[in-house]
């Protein structure tokens, strides 16, 4: 994030109620573009590229839907706590974990490994202290989790955090379903791309060998 997206951000925040608000309906239509388009470049990322254009994407969803933070978690074993690959915070904000495990966050990791949306509005609405500590840790007050399925299982979870409730404007968490859902996309044919590659590498040994 740059420093004049950065300045922008803060400038709205202080701005009247009315005021911003004719100010958020102005940059809309610029915003809605944004939108489609990083999610059509997510759409059609070629396997080699998946990374960087996921990259590019979570600092684009900063802006558009103003968040503290975005972040890509990957299970490499089945049962083992999904890590942190990439993500995106906003200067002020601390970075999220390196992983989601069991032991601290058994209460995202148990939804997300049931295929279902994690949502948190508050932190009035998280279900204990602990979990309230654990947002806090994160540096957002709003977090919203997706599952993300790769060959047909859930290998991967993306979170989305802010300092305001996430639900409170319309279509919002519909929108970051989307980029879920797109960011699950590239992932399935990257790990498509990797299995082509080790399945070939595996013919041309035999090959050799025989």
């Amino acid at each position: 994030m740059t420093a004049p997206d950065t300045f922008r951000a803060e400038h709205t925040a202080s701005l009247p109620s009315d005021t911003r608000l004719r100010s958020e309906q102005g940059r809309r239509p610029a915003l809605d573009v944004q939108f489609a388009e990083l999610v059509t470049n997510l759409l059609v990322v070629q396997p080699g590229h998946v990374e960087a254009v996921v990259q590019t994407a979570l600092a684009e969803v900063l802006d558009v839907f103003e968040l503290e933070q975005c972040a890509l978690f990957l299970q490499s074993l089945e049962d083992q706590p999904l890590r942190l690959r990439q993500h995106q915070t906003r200067p002020d904000t601390p970075p999220p974990p390196e992983e989601i495990s069991p032991v601290v966050d058994n209460w995202i990791l148990s939804r997300v490994r049931d295929s279902h949306r994690l949502y948190v509005g508050s932190l009035e609405e998280a279900a204990s202290e602990t979990d309230r500590d654990r947002m806090r840790q994160w540096g957002v007050t709003s977090l919203v989790v997706f599952p993300l399925t790769v060959d047909g299982t859930v290998g991967a979870a993306i979170s989305f955090g802010s300092g305001r409730p996430l639900g409170d404007t319309p279509g919002q968490l519909e929108r970051l379903g989307l980029v879920a859902h797109a960011v699950g996309s590239a992932l399935c044919r990257e790990h498509a791309s990797a299995a082509l590659q080790s399945s070939e590498q595996r013919f041309h040994t035999m090959a050799d060998q025989a």
